[in-house]
């Protein structure tokens, strides 16, 4: 009886144990899909327009300084405390230059730019020419009323949606034609066209007329008329498909 007991144990030990072992299934063969659903498609081109204002200009002033020893180390304080006088801002010295002449005298040159409002440049050049005396000199030496990357930016996704505004249009004028075919966009590409049109340049002879007469009546030149309104344009590859009926 307890042989019997004990055979009986190890037929139930075999037959849990196989139990237990995983079930493997045979690996399923890999189908290549070929057969993909057949496309119309309708290709076309877009364009858009967008004026980029700007309300600041970027304002480059370049001062040249002769002083001697002592007076080195509050330079650049003293260049700063001019600046703010020629128009308040937050200026930013972009690139600094010293050497001393045979006399011992520290020369320095300094180039240094602001963001300013339109409306605060109109009296920039005059006050450089005021401020400057002998040992130091401030010039503005150019004016940029390109806009600012932020200005562009905006610009930008207005004719962005602009464009999308013309395709939403043109997709539910195509389905009203081909209501069956279900059309719908595919793909767009966007390309950028001038951001601005530069100024043209004054002939030389014209500005350097100008500059004389300015210097001769004790004033400073006027600055150029700001150009503060600049096209931006937009183009746009779309291409807008459905799936074909098949028979």
């Amino acid at each position: 009886m307890l042989k019997r007991t004990h055979v009986m144990a190890g037929l139930l030990t075999l037959a849990l144990t196989t139990l237990a072992l995983p079930v493997l299934a045979e690996p399923s063969p890999v189908q290549i899909v070929t057969d993909f659903p057949k496309m119309a498609s309708i290709h076309y081109q877009l364009s858009a327009e967008q004026w980029v204002s700007t309300s600041t200009a970027n304002v480059i002033v370049t001062v040249d300084a002769s002083l001697n020893q002592q007076a080195v180390d509050t330079i650049q304080q003293r260049i700063n405390q001019g600046l703010q006088t020629i128009a308040k801002g937050d200026w930013q010295i972009t690139d600094m230059q010293r050497n001393q002449d045979s006399s011992g005298l520290e020369n320095i040159h300094v180039e240094a730019q602001a963001r300013l409002p339109v409306a605060a440049i109109a009296n920039v050049r005059n006050q450089a020419f005021t401020l400057s005396k002998p040992g130091i000199k401030y010039t503005v030496v150019d004016t940029q009323y390109a806009p600012t990357q932020a200005d562009i930016e905006a610009a930008r996704m207005v004719l962005r949606q602009k464009l999308y505004q013309q395709i939403a249009t043109e997709l539910k004028a195509v389905n009203q034609v081909y209501g069956d075919e279900r059309y719908q966009l595919a793909q767009v590409n966007f390309t950028d066209g001038n951001v601005y049109t530069p100024q043209a340049p004054m002939p030389m002879m014209r500005a350097n007329t100008q500059m004389m007469t300015a210097m001769a009546e004790g004033s400073a030149p006027a600055a150029p008329s700001p150009t503060v309104n600049q096209k931006l344009t937009m183009s746009a590859d779309v291409r807008l498909a459905a799936p074909l009926a098949t028979k």
